[in-house]
C-alpha cells in the first residue's frame, strides 16, 4: 500500500492490514514459545485436543517481554506503517515483547460478542494527531469465526465528538463509559446487546452503517501467520468466540507517539 493511500485508509477506518509483515518461520517460533509455556504450566497438550477446555486460566505475563516477539514490530511493513501513522520517526521506541491473545475452541454457533466492546484507553485524549496504536498479529492461522479480534472500523472518528459531550469526570475508560458510547446509536446498541440468532449476526457483520455521517463496519481481524493489523487506539474492538477446531493465537502490542 502506497503512503498516501495508507494515510487515507487509516484516517477513514482507523485500521491498516499488513499481510505477511513477518515470516511464517518467525510466527512459528512465537507459537512454539507459547505452547512450551502452556505445557510447562498446565495439563493442556498442543497435539491433544482432548486436554483442552474453553478456559485456560493461565497468565502469560512472564512471556510478555520475550525477544521471540520482536519481529512483530521489527519488520519493514510495520515500520513503514508506523511512519505513515505518526510521521517519519514519530513512533516511540517499542518495548520488547507482546501480549499473548489465545482463545480455545467453543461450541457453535458463532455470534457477535456483547457488552465487551471497548478501547484500551479512555476518552481524555484527542483522536488527532494519533497518540497511540494497537497492533494485532496472527501467529497461527486465524480463520473466520476462529476467535479473531473484532474491530469497529471508523469508530475512532466518533470518539472525539462523543467525548465533547462528556463532563471531565466521565472521560475515564471503563465498561460503563464504553457501554454508553455503544448506546449513542441504535445500530451500535444492537451490536452490543445479547442475541445468538445466526441471521442477526450475519446481518450485522456484513453491513456498513453510518453514525452521524461516519461509516462504521465490524471487521474480523483474521489472517495467516505473519499478518498484522494496526488500529488507532480509539478504534473500539472486542474478543470473539472461536468455533473452529484449533486455538486462536494472536499477539497484541500498544505503541505510542514519541514522547508519550
Amino acid at each position: 500500500m502506497q503512503t498516501a493511500e495508507a494515510q487515507r485508509t487509516f484516517e477513514r477506518t482507523g485500521i491498516l492490514r499488513l499481510p505477511d509483515a513477518f515470516t511464517r518461520d518467525q510466527a512459528a517460533a512465537m507459537v512454539d514459545t507459547v505452547w512450551r509455556f502452556i505445557e510447562r504450566k498446565t495439563e493442556f497438550r498442543r497435539n491433544d485436543p482432548a486436554t483442552w477446555s474453553e478456559r485456560l486460566g493461565l497468565s502469560f505475563k512472564s512471556l510478555k517481554r520475550n525477544p521471540v516477539f520482536a519481529p512483530l514490530v521489527d519488520n519493514a511493513a510495520v515500520l513503514h506503517a508506523l511512519d505513515v501513522v505518526f510521521g517519519p520517526g514519530g513512533a516511540e521506541a517499542p518495548k520488547p515483547g507482546a501480549q499473548v491473545l489465545l482463545t480455545f475452541p467453543s461450541p457453535p454457533p458463532w455470534q457477535l460478542p456483547h457488552r465487551s466492546w471497548h478501547m484500551d484507553c479512555g476518552f481524555d485524549r484527542p483522536t488527532w494527531p494519533t497518540f497511540a496504536v494497537k497492533l494485532f498479529a496472527c501467529i497461527g492461522e486465524v480463520r473466520p469465526e476462529g476467535g479473531a479480534t473484532l474491530a469497529l472500523a471508523g469508530s475512532h472518528r466518533l470518539v472525539e465528538r462523543y467525548a465533547s459531550t462528556l463532563a471531565p469526570t466521565e472521560h475515564g475508560g471503563n465498561q460503563v463509559a464504553w457501554g454508553r458510547f455503544m448506546k449513542q446509536d441504535p445500530w451500535l446498541h444492537e451490536i452490543n446487546k445479547p442475541g445468538p440468532e445466526p441471521e442477526r449476526t450475519r446481518r450485522l457483520l456484513g453491513t456498513t452503517h453510518e453514525v452521524d455521517g461516519v461509516p462504521i463496519q465490524v471487521v474480523e481481524m483474521a489472517g495467516q501467520p505473519g499478518d498484522v493489523y494496526i488500529t488507532h487506539m480509539h478504534v473500539f474492538h472486542s474478543g470473539a468466540p472461536n468455533v473452529n477446531d484449533q486455538p486462536r493465537l494472536m499477539v497484541g502490542k500498544g505503541i505510542g507517539a514519541g514522547g508519550e
